[in-house]
Order: structure tokens, then sequence, then C-alpha cells
């Protein structure tokens, strides 16, 4: 319920008063989705002055569940209730259940984003708005602005599992002078538990910091069976969107050049991931595929940012006046045309930075072109990420601000020089977490060369199978007789039983540790 401070509860808001938010935040991007939502809270608590039952029609559509919002004071250091539960009780006249409480914040901050939605409208600058908001809820907008930068948290302490004597494991993942390197990989066969772990991950992640988000590239559609109850946690639990792409475009642009970015100089990245990702692709192809993407960026027109359909179209206009016949390039351009993999124009939704959202993407419909998709949002991210400050330290902690978690991650890893290796040497100071997890040691230990060995004092083995002792050695630098030890007993785990690199004493078996599982939570 609250963070490590417990000073803060995460509050259930509606996807209205998120898309309100995040209008309001593109508009104002020094402002904070916490402070926003506070401040819609206040305003409607101040300018309606009562309280009435919510409507049991908001948010009807079970494809678009509730959201948290960032932190929203509810309770001081001893943990008593602060500013808006005093309020709301005010206004009830009689004291009132916790839950109660909290269920009416979830309705004020959805009405107030209303307010607020009109109010902003207004104003050009943030100065405009905070004048505005000064006549309207002076006694609590000085000490809800904060800075543009987010707030330290505290040390992020993840149980990752119970030892042989029955203690917790932890983990202080954003604790610098004990973990130099966030990223983690998680190794093991298929049924042995390692999804599920990383999913515990998760939850342990955004329960003590409540405005991390997440990214999950889900390959193999396991998360994202509708019918599954693992995915009803992720939505409700995780507050997660959930995309089938092929089905729904995911709700991004594929080609978005930043406004510092060289035209050429992304068109000439971009021609060349696709060109990794369709080898088919020729010389001649690339050339066409490049000249295509600057001539689409120098338009004003699509400047913004444009899908697969416009690529299709200027693609052919190209060719026609070349006297050209189609080839493998427009047929990769239309079959993605038409699968509309991806959001074709820009909207209040593909405009806004994956990092800030939570989503579960579900790759298995696509089949031959799930990596190249996976590829073009693992992009994205890092365009994004590249822009960002460094996160804030406060003595050896620091923030996180997004995680990426990519399950089934061996179709990933032989992609060399790729956007995974950049968001993986560069996202520790940007706060950027990557997992992955797959099936086999080597993997790993042979995958695109030294591209991958810099977060890979993070693994976390389960059950799997070892064709050579130098797979280990690869991945941990120890002796080898330990290297021995840990090769004769990987094979020989139990479901749920794992090796932690970190967590290596001289007698191995008790350093096993019995992981966390999501799905034991319940709903």
């Amino acid at each position: 319920m609250t963070n490590k401070t417990n000073k803060i509860d995460r509050i259930r808001i509606s996807t209205i008063a998120a898309d309100r938010a995040q209008a309001l935040q593109r508009k104002f991007p020094e402002l904070e989705i916490g402070w926003i939502h506070r401040i819609a809270a206040l305003l409607s608590l101040k300018r309606n002055g009562y309280l009435e039952d919510r409507p049991s029609d908001i948010d009807s559509d079970p494809n678009r569940p509730s959201r948290y919002p960032g932190r929203l004071e509810l309770r001081s250091a001893s943990n008593q209730p602060v500013l808006f539960p005093t309020l709301i009780r005010l206004l009830a006249g009689k004291p009132l259940p916790f839950n109660e409480i909290t269920d009416q914040l979830w309705y004020q901050i959805h009405l107030g984003s209303g307010l607020l939605e009109e109010v902003s409208k207004e104003c050009k600058t943030l100065e405009d708005l905070y004048e505005i908001l000064m006549n309207e809820v002076p006694e609590g907008l000085d000490s809800f602005i904060t800075p543009s930068k987010p707030l330290p948290v505290g040390t992020i302490s993840l149980i990752i599992g119970k030892k042989n004597d029955g203690s917790d494991y932890i983990w202080p993942i954003n604790d610098t002078s004990t973990v130099d390197n966030p990223h983690a990989a998680v190794v093991g066969l298929s049924g042995q538990g390692k999804t599920q772990f990383v999913l515990d991950l998760l939850l342990q992640l955004v329960e003590q910091d409540s405005e991390l988000s997440f990214t999950v590239l889900d390959y193999k559609g396991d998360l994202s069976d509708s019918d599954s109850r693992i995915r009803e946690m992720i939505e409700h639990k995780l507050g997660c969107k959930v995309t089938i792409a092929g089905k729904n475009p995911v709700p991004t642009l594929p080609f978005q050049r930043g406004v510092s970015q060289d035209i050429e100089q992304y068109s000439l990245g971009m021609t060349d991931l696709l060109g990794k990702l369709y080898p088919r692709l020729g010389t001649q192809q690339r050339l066409a595929l490049r000249e295509s993407l600057s001539e689409l960026l120098t338009n004003q027109e699509y400047e913004n940012g444009f899908g697969f359909h416009t690529l299709e179209e200027h693609l052919r206009f190209i060719y026609e006046q070349r006297g050209r016949k189609d080839d493998g390039l427009i047929e990769v351009a239309s079959r993605l045309a038409v699968l509309r993999v991806f959001e074709e124009k820009p909207t209040s939704i593909s405009s806004t930075p994956l990092i800030g959202r939570s989503n579960l993407i579900r790759l298995n419909e696509l089949i031959a072109d799930s990596l190249p998709v996976a590829f073009l949002i693992i992009n994205r991210i890092y365009d994004e990420m590249k822009k960002l400050p460094d996160v804030v330290r406060q003595g050896s902690t620091v923030n996180f601000r997004h995680v990426i978690f990519i399950d089934e991650a061996h179709h990933y890893l032989p992609i060399r020089s790729s956007p995974l290796t950049g968001l993986i040497r560069e996202g520790r100071s940007k706060g950027i977490i990557v997992f992955l997890a797959t099936q086999s040691v080597s993997d790993l230990a042979t995958a695109a060369g030294a591209d991958y060995r810099d977060f890979l004092s993070n693994v976390f083995f389960f059950k799997t199978n070892i064709s050579s002792a130098s797979e280990i050695r690869a991945l941990i630098p120890t002796t080898n007789r330990r290297v021995q030890m840990v090769s004769d007993i990987l094979p020989e785990l139990e479901p749920s039983q794992m090796l932690f690199t970190r967590h290596l004493e001289k007698d191995l078996k008790s350093s096993l540790l019995r992981a966390v599982q999501f799905y034991r939570r319940s709903v």
C-alpha cells in the first residue's frame, strides 16, 4: 500500500483522468503526473464543495483498466491521515473508513481533471496556470509544486526469494554501493518459474515507486491470453495496458524523429535497423528505404511521425517514378501496413512517450514480423531515453524511470549493435532497467559478442541444461572448481529453485533460493 517512507498510498484513477493528465503534461512538460492528479483532486473538492456517489459506468471498457497516479501524500510520517482524508471527512460530515476515502478520492480526481483541463485551455505558459490556480487552491498549491526532476526515492529492496533458513533474500536494486548495475538476466527451461519471478519483481518495483513504468514484450502470448488469470493480475495489480499486436495497433509510431536528431542520420539508422531485421533487403532496396524516410521526414506534414501505410504509399510513388517493380521492400511495408501493427498518425496516445506508460505487447500473432515489431518498440524507447536527463541520485541510491522485460530473449540477442544494446549500455544513467528471460545459458554466453556482458553480473539461474562449463565461466568470473559445481547443480534444480550470481557461497546448496512467484499473489 505504501512505499518505503510509509507516506504514500497508491490510488487508482480513471483512464479519462489519466488521458487528461498526459495531455496537460504534453503542454507543460515540467509538471509531474502526480502533481496534476493532486491539484485536480484539490480543485474538485474546493470548487464543488460536496461529495457524491461515483457513477458505476466510468471506465467500463475492460481493455482500458484504471491506472495509478504518482505520489499522493495521504499519510504522514507517523502513518496518520493528512490533507485529502481530512477534507473528505469534513465534507462528508462524518467518519469514513479509509477504503471509502480512497474511492471518493478516485472520483474527485476524475471530476477535477475536467476542471483542470478547462482552466489550462486559457494558459499559454506554466506561470499562467500557476497564477489561476493560486486563486483557486492557494493553501495547497505551494506545497504541491515540485521541481522538474523527480524526487529521490529510498532504497528499493526487492525480495527475490527465500533462503534455506526461511529468511528473505533482499536485493537492493537501486543502491549503487551494493548493486553496480540493475540489469538482470533470468535463465531457465520453460515451466521453471522465471517469467513469474520477473513479474513479481515488477510488482515490487511499482509498489515501492509508484511513478515507475514498464514495457513487457510477450513473445509467446502466455501472459496476455484473455482468459488468463495472470493477464487479469497484470492489468489490475500493475495497471498495465495489454495490446495484441496484429489485432490492435501498438500505441506509438514506428517512425518518429526527435527534434534534435538529424534527418539523414535518423533515416540511415532506421534503414540499418530494418536491414538487420529483414536480411533479404538488398542494397538498392535499402537505398530506396533511406531515401523515402528522409523525404517523408522533410515534409512538414509528417515531421511529427508516421506509420507503415504512409511509408508504403511513398515507396510505391518512388518505384512508379523509376519504373521499378514491387519487391521485398514493398512487401514488408505493405504487410506491416495491412496488419496496422503501429498507429499511423500522431494522436494523443501515439505522441505520448512509452517511457511513462506501462504496456504489455503480445507479439505471437505476428509470426514472421514479431521480432522486427519488437525491435521498433525497443528503438522507440531508446530514442526517448536519449532525450532524458540523468536520473536523480541521493547518496548511493538512484531513481528509476522504466523497466523493459523481454521474455524469450534468445530471439533478440543475436542482433548486433541494436537499440537493445544501447539501452543496456546507456540505460543505467537514465534510470532504465532491462530484464531478459531466456532458456539457455549459451544464449547469453555467446550472444552478440561482448554486447551484453556489461549487465551479466546479475544472473538468476533456474533449472537449465548445460552443454559446457565454459558457458558458465563466461557469466561468472570465478574459479574453475566453482564453475564446475554450478554446471553440475543447475540441471538438478526443482521448479522455482534458483541460484543468483550475487549469492554464491562456498556450499552451493546453501546458496539455493526459492524464488518469488507472481501467480501466488491474489488478484
